[in-house]
């Protein structure tokens, strides 16, 4: 009695079990970040906009919280981060590279060709 009720459980489970397909789609490549850099900044590596990046989502973040970065114009961008710069004691590399990213990912977002 006890394996003709654990037969059936199992019947039923395998009669409902949902098959599942995987299907490949082909999506057209978009650029990334290091593409739209290196038109503006020609040599920049992935490991400059990586720092930059860094930089920005830790110690700007932190302070100003999460904004869209697209949300800005370049001219705007540029003051703002001159500005802060020496507040955030950044030097001179590290704010070329926070500029850079943050150029570099607006251009993205606005979707530079």
């Amino acid at each position: 009695m006890v394996l003709g009720i654990a037969l059936s459980i199992v019947a039923v489970a395998c009669k409902t079990k949902q098959k599942t397909t995987t299907t490949t789609e082909t999506v057209a490549p978009t650029q990334s970040l290091l593409e739209v850099a290196t038109v503006k900044y020609p040599g920049i590596s992935q490991t400059d906009l990586d720092e930059g990046k860094k930089i920005f989502t830790v110690d700007c973040v932190k302070c100003h919280g999460a904004k869209k970065i697209a949300s800005r114009d370049e001219t705007n961008w540029i003051k703002i981060i001159d500005w802060m710069a020496p507040k955030a004691k950044l030097t001179t590399d590290q704010k070329t590279k926070v500029l850079q990213y943050v150029l570099s990912q607006r251009a993205l977002e606005k979707g530079a060709k």
